[in-house]
């Protein structure tokens, strides 16, 4: 083998042991960000599930911004926002916590995903009358955004939920 022959081969393997380097470096970051995504998620589905257990009425006044109206007494109630273990709070969150669930209000809120605008409490009619105390269809989304390796990330879990009947 000459001395061009092996500087040949030199080159070849440094170039593929770059390659290989760039490879695994990328495959460490998409980990990384699938990791934060599955928690993000866990936590919104786990929010869902907690706000079930609660009777079907009471569910916007616990999980709502107004603590003077929660079943138990002024403040008693957990409110829209909560934390995400795991995830890094996006740097000026006014509440440090990454989670947060919103309800549209009122029947003329727009918002495709969640087939709005739309009659909540089953009147006939779609008004832009606050319909918090008497909905038969409460839409929802859960929201996590964080902080993430590469930058700013969010994700929304949206849900249409209804009074459940008991069999009789």
């Amino acid at each position: 083998m000459t001395l061009i022959e092996v500087m040949i081969a030199a080159v070849i393997i440094v170039i593929a042991t770059l390659g290989l380097l760039q490879a695994f470096a990328l495959s460490t970051r998409l980990n990384d960000e699938a990791k934060e995504k599955t928690i993000a998620m866990e936590a919104a589905r786990e929010k869902l599930e907690e706000l079930r257990a609660y009777e079907f009425q009471e569910i916007y006044r616990v999980y709502n911004y107004d603590s003077y109206d929660d079943p138990g007494g002024p403040g008693t109630g957990p409110g829209p926002n909560f934390e995400v273990e795991g995830l890094n709070v996006r740097p000026g969150d006014y509440d440090g916590m990454a989670g947060r669930i919103v309800f549209p209000a009122r029947e003329t809120v727009v918002d495709a995903e969640l087939g709005m605008p739309r009659d909540l409490n089953g009147d006939g009619f779609v008004t832009d009358h606050d319909i918090s105390l008497d909905y038969i269809v409460l839409p929802l989304s859960i929201y996590v955004e964080w902080s993430g390796r590469q930058g700013p990330r969010e994700i929304r879990l949206q849900t249409l939920l209804g009074e459940r009947s008991m069999p009789q």
